[in-house]
């Protein structure tokens, strides 16, 4: 991915790992500009990567090899790929992966709560772990003002956010 001069950024369960819940995670979701689409599924099919599943907001990409993990790749445009890479932080020893912030996390985990039942409650178990890691989080109005926007409904009161004034 250094050859097309695209950061990777890193999601999912590799970015609730990085902002202090550790669980086991089967792939790597990694957020990308919609429009350098071609040219990041090309430098992953360099890498020895296939399209498994192509969809128009994400696909999964298998490694022919069978060894390497899964990448699931998710397309944003371009506006919310330079803010979530303005706020992303590095990764560990590799200076050039990044990952999204802990917010930036919140938020895509909040949205996918209105798919929660598919997803078996991992999103929802995610955030209430990141939260007790964070404990900060859950008196901050931003956080609050964060569900509101983002969660279904259903969600708010679990979450100990109330309907707004």
């Amino acid at each position: 991915m250094e050859r097309t001069g695209v950061t990777p950024m890193m999601a999912g369960g590799w970015a609730v790992n990085h902002h202090g819940f550790s669980r086991s995670t089967l792939d790597i979701d990694f957020v990308y500009d919609r429009e350098r689409r071609e040219e990041i599924i090309s430098a992953l099919a360099q890498a020895g990567y296939v399209p498994k599943l192509d969809l128009s907001f994400a696909c999964r990409m298998l490694h022919r090899s069978m060894a390497a993990p899964i990448l699931d790749v998710i397309w944003v445009d371009r506006g919310s790929f330079e803010k979530l890479l303005a706020e992303s932080e590095p990764f560990g020893i590799a200076p050039s992966l990044r990952v999204i912030s802990l917010r930036s996390l919140l938020s895509m985990k909040l949205h996918a709560l209105h798919d929660d039942d598919a997803r078996k409650g991992r999103d929802f178990r995610d955030i209430n772990e990141l939260l007790e890691r964070h404990p900060h989080l859950k008196k901050s109005e931003d956080f609050h003002d964060l569900v509101r926007a983002r969660a279904p409904e259903l969600f708010w009161a679990k979450l100990g956010v109330s309907s707004p004034p």
